[in-house]
C-alpha cells in the first residue's frame, strides 16, 4: 500500500525565479525511477489547455491552471513536481506559485508520498499545510522508488 498526502500552500512568490521555462523539453527523469517519462503528463496538460508545465534545469512540474479536479476555482493543481535536489525543488515551487498567482489563483494543492520526507519537510518549510491522505496500492519490482534521494510530488504514476 502507498499512502499519499495533500499539501495545500498559498500563491506567494510574484515573480518568476531565474531559469525556469515554461513548455520547454521534459529532461530525464530517470533518478526518480528508471525509464520513468513524463511527456504524456506534459502533452496531455498541454493539449487540453489544462495549464502548463515548468522546467529548471533537471527539475519538472505540472500545474493544472483550470479547475480539473478541484470545484474551487482559486486552486491551481500540481499533479506532478520532480526535482534532484532541494534547490531545484524549491525554485519550481516558487515557479509554481508565481504562475498560479499570475492566473488569479490563491493557493496550490499537491499530494506527496507518505515516504517522501524530504519533500514534505521541504513544504512545510515554504508554509504549506498538510492535508488529508489516501491509501494507494502498488504492485511491482522497484514499489517503493518514491522514498529516494529527491523531490516528489505526484498524484498517480
Amino acid at each position: 500500500s502507498w499512502t499519499g498526502v495533500s499539501y495545500r500552500g498559498d500563491a506567494r512568490h510574484r515573480q518568476m525565479p531565474k531559469g525556469v521555462e515554461f513548455d520547454s523539453a521534459i529532461p530525464k527523469l530517470d533518478y526518480l525511477y528508471p525509464g520513468y517519462d513524463a511527456t504524456k503528463d506534459a502533452r496531455a496538460t498541454r493539449s487540453t489547455k489544462a495549464g502548463m508545465t515548468l522546467r529548471t534545469g533537471d527539475g519538472f512540474a505540472v500545474c493544472h491552471l483550470t479547475n480539473t479536479l478541484w470545484a474551487d476555482t482559486t486552486i491551481a493543481y500540481v499533479p506532478l513536481v520532480v526535482a534532484p535536489d532541494r534547490t531545484t525543488f524549491d525554485r519550481l515551487i516558487s515557479g509554481l506559485e508565481a504562475l498560479a498567482r499570475d492566473h488569479r489563483k490563491s493557493s496550490l494543492v499537491m499530494q506527496v508520498p507518505g515516504s517522501s520526507w524530504p519533500t514534505q519537510e521541504a513544504l512545510l518549510d515554504h508554509g504549506y499545510k498538510p492535508g488529508g491522505a489516501a491509501l494507494r496500492m502498488k504492485r511491482g519490482a522497484g514499489a517503493d522508488y518514491d522514498a529516494g534521494h529527491f523531490y516528489y510530488c505526484d498524484d498517480w504514476h
